[in-house]
């Protein structure tokens, strides 16, 4: 299948190895995720992305400070495997929500269900409420702590007397002195800035009409882009403007088996490519090509409509801190391949239009 994507992509040009010392001190979740990136990169760079033990180790030549005193604490199987220690990671180095804001506790609640997606722990009530209630200092803390049982393990309620508690601070009240707790009577609908969004994806290249990608796969059996309307693939997002990135979702079984719409590298090389996944799944669908897929890929932002007057959200791909470029070209037979650096004879923008 990988000579199939040469053909459609060409051979890869040969790729200096990074040589800068990567170090981790164990400070923050932001840190740790971009650690986690480089990592990724560095092995992959290496020819190493599929030794499990090798970039374990060279992960942990990496720690420093706090981190190296917690990682000496891991048992052996967790150090010398690179999926249990990520794994470990992750848990152990996660955003702490501080109720500072409204707009915290947005970013906070979105990076829960991201964290639940990527433990495959979507369907689990009692997942979602441990991982929030271990997650809280300061004035979130307490607040928490002063929460009735039934609303503590209640994911729903919880997230509702969250954003009660912080609502955005265009809304904040005069006063709060008493704690907002939902009522167990009924629960009440989710707040709007937890409702998703449905969109179509344009994709936009200079003297070409808009195309949308597509729930179709192109004969190499990528994702690919198309102006057949009939096959506009439909995807929902969290209309929020803040910082960092999100997933976006596969409603209604359009690509069959998949609810998640990602990115995955291409193995041995700089490029990625659309990838549709499953949220309870390792592996995407785009065939050949394994490791390193990005589900939490996609940032978004304001933008003016378009000259009919059509409303248009900016979507850009993402690799940890690293904006990713998106190209296309006829000869790659609809497909789109992402890079870390614009081709000014390729490059293609992404939209998201609100259906």
């Amino acid at each position: 299948m990988f000579s199939i994507f040469r053909a459609v992509y060409g051979e890869p040009a040969e790729e200096a190895v990074e040589t800068e010392h990567l170090e981790f001190l164990g400070r923050d979740a932001a840190e740790c995720e971009t650690f986690i990136n480089a990592v990724s990169r560095r092995a992959l760079a290496e020819g190493k992305q599929r030794d499990d033990q090798w970039i374990a180790e060279f992960a942990a030549s990496c720690f420093t400070q706090g981190a190296l005193r917690w990682c000496d604490g891991l048992d052996e199987q967790t150090q010398c495997s690179w999926k249990l220690l990520r794994k470990a990671m992750l848990s152990r180095y996660r955003p702490i929500f501080y109720g500072r804001s409204g707009e915290e506790a947005e970013e906070f609640v979105r990076m829960v269900h991201d964290r639940a997606i990527d433990a495959n722990m979507v369907r689990s009530d009692g997942w979602y409420t441990s991982f929030f209630g271990s997650s809280l200092a300061g004035d979130a803390l307490r607040w928490y702590a002063s929460l009735e049982l039934e609303v503590q393990k209640d994911w729903n309620r919880l997230q509702q007397a969250v954003f009660a508690r912080y609502p955005p601070q265009s809304s904040v009240p005069a006063s709060l002195d008493t704690i907002p707790v939902p009522a167990p009577a009924a629960a009440a609908p989710p707040p709007a800035t937890t409702v998703r969004r449905r969109a179509r994806i344009r994709v936009v290249s200079e003297g070409s009409h808009n195309t949308y990608v597509s729930k179709k796969f192109n004969r190499g059996g990528f994702v690919a882009h198309t102006d057949d309307p009939s096959c506009f693939l439909q995807v929902e997002y969290i209309p929020s403007f803040i910082t960092g990135t999100q997933a976006l979702y596969i409603p209604d079984n359009q690509i069959e088996g998949c609810d998640l719409f990602g990115i995955k590298w291409i193995l041995n090389t700089s490029k990625a490519t659309l990838c549709a996944t499953n949220s309870n799944d390792a592996e995407g669908t785009s065939n050949g090509v394994r490791d390193s897929l990005l589900r939490r890929a996609w940032r978004i932002s304001p933008q003016p409509s378009d000259p009919n007057g059509v409303e248009l959200v900016g979507l850009s791909a993402m690799s940890g801190s690293e904006q990713l470029y998106a190209h296309s070209s006829g000869d790659w037979h609809g497909a789109i391949a992402f890079f870390g650096y614009q081709s000014a004879s390729l490059k293609v923008q992404l939209f998201l239009e609100p259906i």
